[in-house]
C-alpha cells in the first residue's frame, strides 16, 4: 500500500506547487504500479503551471484563483487516495501469476536487448538550425501515455514550415529526434533551449480515452535570454506640437502556454498534417509572434488576426502584439487594441500607457486624462504623465487644476534639460489660458 504522508503535510501546509511536484516525481519513478494515477499528476501539474501563469498576469479575480486552487487541490487529494490502494500486479489471482512470470520473463529479453544494442544518440541532442535563422524553434516529439506510434508533432512542424515559406520571415522549425526522455517537462524545455539556441520549444502529450478518442496537450514556451519579456514599443507624449514619439521596450508578458483538446482519431491529425483547430489557432499565435519579434508586421497581422482566444493570457499577447504591429501605420486600429487588452487586463501598465498617449494626440482629452490618472496610480514619480495630465486639463478648460499638476511635475521631474524645456512650455500654455480667461472676464464687465 503506497503512502505520501508527506504530501498530505504539504498541502495542510497550503504548499500545493511544492506538493504537486513531489507527487509528479514520486510517481515518475513508480508509472508503472500506479499508471493512472501517474497521468492525473502529469494533468494537473500542467493545470497549476496555467493557472499560476494566469494568476501572473493578473487575469484571475481572487475569487475564480481561489477555485481553481480548490479544485487543483481535491484532484490531488484523489490521486492520493488511489495511491493508497494496492498496485494492479498485487492484485493477481494465482491462475493469473504464470502469464505474470512469462511477461517477466519477455522483459528481462527485452532489457538485455538494449544492454547489447548500439547506444542511440543522447536524449535531447540538438537539431541544425539553419545559420541564417533569425527565430529557432524546437518541437519536442509527444509523450504518448500509450503504446502509440503516431506522432501529431510532425503535423506541428509541417504547419509551422507553411506558414514560414508563405511569409518569408526567416524562421527555422526543427523536430529533435534520436533517443527521447520519457517525460519531457517544462525545465527540460528550458534546458534544451539553452543548449540548442530555440527562443522557442514546442511539446506535448497524447493519452488514449479507452477506444473513445484521444486527449491532445500542447504546451509551449518562448525563451529571452531567461527573461519572460518580448520587443514591444512604448510611446512617448512629446507635447501639442510634437505629439507622440516611439521606443523600443521589453514588455513583460506570459511567455509560456498549455491547451488541451479531444480527438476522436489521431491517426487522422498524422496521415492529413491537419490540426485540430485548437492546436491550429495556438500555432498561429505562436507564429504571429515570432513574426512580430522578427519585425514582420504585416505576417503577425495576418496571422493573429481573427483568432479566437483559448485564454485570457493569450488573448494580452496577441492583442498586444496587434497593438504594436499597426503602431507605426494605423494609430486608430492600435487604439481599437489597446482597448481589447484593457478589458481583459485593466491595469497592463505598457497598453495604458500607449493608449492614454495616443488617446491625448488624437483629440480625446476625457478619456486621456482618465486613463492618465490610472497611469499615476500605478507610479506617481513619473514626470512625462504629470505634464500629459496638465496638458489634457488644459484642452478641458480646466486651468487651475492644470497648474497644479505642472507644479506636481516640478516636484518629481529629473534633473534632465528635455523636461524642464517640456515644462516651460506648458507653463506659457497655461499662462495664455490665464490670459484670455482675464479678457473674457474684463469683456463682460
Amino acid at each position: 500500500m503506497e503512502q505520501r504522508p508527506d504530501i498530505r503535510r504539504l498541502i495542510g501546509e497550503a504548499r500545493l506547487e511544492d506538493a504537486i511536484d513531489q507527487l509528479a516525481a514520486h510517481l515518475e519513478s513508480k508509472r508503472t504500479d500506479y499508471p493512472d494515477a501517474y497521468r492525473s499528476a502529469i494533468h494537473i501539474q500542467a493545470d497549476f503551471r496555467e493557472l499560476e501563469k494566469e494568476r501572473i498576469a493578473g487575469t484571475l479575480s481572487n475569487e475564480q484563483l481561489n477555485l481553481g486552487r480548490n479544485r487543483i487541490q481535491s484532484r490531488l487529494l484523489d490521486v492520493l487516495d488511489q495511491m493508497e490502494q494496492p498496485p494492479a500486479a498485487t492484485l493477481l489471482s494465482p491462475s493469473r501469476r504464470w502469464p505474470v512470470i512469462l511477461a517477466m520473463v519477455l522483459g528481462l529479453a527485452g532489457i538485455l536487448y538494449f544492454i547489447l544494442r548500439p547506444e542511440p544518440r543522447e536524449a535531447g541532442g540538438c537539431p541544425s538550425f539553419a545559420a541564417e535563422s533569425a527565430f529557432n524553434i524546437l518541437v519536442h516529439p509527444f509523450t504518448a501515455f500509450e503504446s502509440s506510434n503516431y506522432e501529431p508533432h510532425a503535423a506541428i512542424v509541417s504547419r509551422l514550415d507553411r506558414l514560414n515559406t508563405e511569409y518569408q520571415i526567416g524562421t527555422s522549425v526543427q523536430p529533435l529526434t534520436g533517443a527521447l526522455a520519457p517525460v519531457f517537462q517544462s525545465q527540460d524545455a528550458e534546458r534544451l533551449a539553452g543548449e540548442c539556441g530555440a527562443q522557442l520549444v514546442i511539446w506535448g502529450n497524447t493519452e488514449s480515452l479507452n477506444g473513445n478518442g484521444h486527449i491532445l496537450q500542447t504546451f509551449y514556451q518562448f525563451f529571452h535570454q531567461g527573461e519572460d519579456r518580448f520587443r514591444m514599443t512604448k510611446v512617448n507624449w512629446e507635447g501639442k506640437a510634437k505629439g507622440v514619439g516611439l521606443q523600443s521596450a521589453q514588455a513583460k508578458l506570459g511567455s509560456s502556454g498549455f491547451i488541451q483538446d479531444t480527438v476522436q482519431n489521431l491517426s487522422e491529425i498524422v496521415a492529413s498534417g491537419k490540426l485540430t483547430r485548437k492546436i491550429e489557432e495556438t500555432i498561429l499565435l505562436l507564429f504571429g509572434v515570432v513574426a512580430h519579434q522578427t519585425r514582420h508586421e504585416k505576417a503577425a497581422i495576418a496571422s493573429l488576426s481573427g483568432i479566437s482566444w483559448q485564454d485570457s493570457a493569450s488573448q494580452v499577447l496577441g492583442n498586444m502584439v496587434l497593438a504594436d504591429s499597426y503602431l507605426e501605420t494605423d494609430k486608430t486600429t492600435a487604439l481599437r487594441y489597446y482597448d481589447k487588452v484593457l478589458q481583459t487586463h485593466p491595469d497592463y501598465p505598457l497598453a495604458l500607457n500607449n493608449r492614454a498617449y495616443l488617446e491625448l494626440e488624437q483629440g480625446q482629452a476625457e478619456k486621456a486624462l482618465q486613463d492618465i490618472n490610472r497611469k499615476l496610480r500605478q507610479d506617481s514619480s513619473d514626470a512625462q504623465a504629470w505634464i500629459a495630465r496638465s496638458e489634457a486639463l488644459l484642452d478641458l478648460k480646466k486651468v487651475r487644476l492644470a497648474e497644479e499638476s505642472l507644479e506636481k511635475a516640478r516636484s518629481v521631474a529629473p534633473e534632465k534639460e528635455a523636461v524642464r524645456l517640456r515644462l516651460d512650455e506648458v507653463d506659457r500654455e497655461i499662462e495664455l489660458q490665464k490670459r484670455s480667461l482675464d479678457t473674457r472676464e474684463d469683456i463682460r464687465q
